[in-house]
């Protein structure tokens, strides 16, 4: 699977353009331009199908134990859908990544999502 080529990436209100800059078996990377925000896109093929999209990012910031040097902090944020070969149609796959990501929308609860909250 890829995405569109340039893709975009929407974080807090901020579209952000991301090239495809890698694509090899079963898998695709998109960055931008600085490099500070990647997706990766990819999928293993095994007893079970396993597909993931991934987002890293980073950013580059004061030291809080040494403030005149800067810091470069990660992250990373990645949905998997593991399934059998069988058994579920796409729309049914569809529907609960839906689920997942309208129940992710939900302000309080990626908040509380965030802070290690239930």
């Amino acid at each position: 699977m890829a995405l569109n080529d340039p893709t975009t990436l929407t974080v807090s209100g901020v579209a952000k353009t991301l090239n495809r800059v890698s694509t090899g078996d079963n898998r695709s990377i998109y960055k931008n331009d600085d490099g500070s925000l990647m997706i990766t896109v990819s999928h293993a093929y095994n007893k079970r199908t396993r597909s993931v999209v991934r987002v890293d990012f980073q950013k580059t910031g004061a030291d809080p134990l040494f403030p005149a040097q800067n810091l470069t902090v990660i992250g990373q944020t990645y949905v998997v859908l593991d399934r059998p070969k069988v058994g579920f149609t796409n729309a049914e796959l569809v529907g609960y990544l839906e689920a997942l990501a309208d129940l992710l929308k939900v302000t309080d609860y990626a908040e509380k999502f965030v802070t290690g909250q239930n």
